[in-house]
């Protein structure tokens, strides 16, 4: 064989025992989360709607979230709870809180979440605003302000419309052209 197949080989398997390395890497996060997900389901089976499972995201603060620290690691939950668990709480704080709590005794050790933020969707299909809670001392919780979005920008005047000429007033007839 040529140096140059032999090279090419060797850059093939290379590339892809790193490909197989990164792609297993990728599911074991993708498990962790599910497992986690499945889990919360399982325990809070009452407080959900049947037939929907919990989501859960593990992600970084940003422009999108309750924290926009992108150094700060945290959680996002979609759910549905059902329709007695909005009884007992409009707000969804209740049912959250509950939720928190365990979801910060799963996520300790090698990948922590310092925060936790919950979209909710009430059983006529309506999205609450995102809100969330931060670890506080011990094992407490705090919530987190929601953000404010950015004040718009004063309205800009409206451009002065061009002068036009005054139009003809009724009591003064219009003149004729006299003839010459």
């Amino acid at each position: 064989m040529r140096k140059s197949t032999i090279v090419v080989l060797v850059i093939l398997m290379v590339g892809m025992l790193a490909m197989t390395l990164l792609y297993n890497y990728y599911m074991q996060q993708f498990v962790e989360e599910s497992r986690h997900a499945k889990l919360l389901t399982e325990e809070f089976r009452a407080d959900v709607e049947p037939g929907t499972v919990l989501r859960l995201a593990r992600v970084r603060g940003g422009a999108d979230y309750v924290v926009a620290d992108p150094a700060q690691p945290g959680l996002v939950l979609f759910g549905r709870p059902t329709q007695a668990a909005w009884n007992a709480d409009p707000t969804g704080g209740l049912f959250a809180r509950r939720l928190v709590l365990r979801m910060f005794e799963l996520y300790v050790g090698e990948r922590p979440a310092s925060w936790a933020e919950f979209r909710l969707t009430r059983p006529d299909g309506t999205l609450l605003p995102p809100f969330g809670y931060r670890r506080g001392e011990g094992r407490t919780i705090e919530p987190i302000a929601p953000r404010t979005p950015p004040a718009p920008s004063p309205a800009t005047p409206p451009a002065t419309p061009p002068a036009t000429p005054p139009a003809p007033s009724p009591a003064t007839p219009p003149a004729t052209p006299q003839p010459r």
